[in-house]
């Protein structure tokens, strides 16, 4: 049996996008560069996860005063 904890996602995505990018500077100011990989399964409740998560990361690449970049 694996473990598969539920999924709760905000459905307000500009509030997501802000909290991701939040984390992000304070996870770059701690550590200096940081790489995003996803490795969320891509089957049921972890695929929404995943897709929010790269809709999240796009959004914030599209912005004009973005510093962020894909690997």
């Amino acid at each position: 049996m694996k473990y598969a904890p539920r999924v709760y996602q905000s459905m307000n995505r500009r509030a997501n996008v802000q909290a991701f990018e939040k984390h992000a500077e304070e996870t770059v100011a701690s550590y200096g560069r940081i790489l995003l990989i996803n490795l969320i399964d891509q089957k049921k409740e972890q695929l929404r996860l995943g897709v929010e998560f790269k809709q999240i990361v796009d959004t914030l690449l599209s912005c004009e005063n973005h510093r962020y970049s894909w690997l």
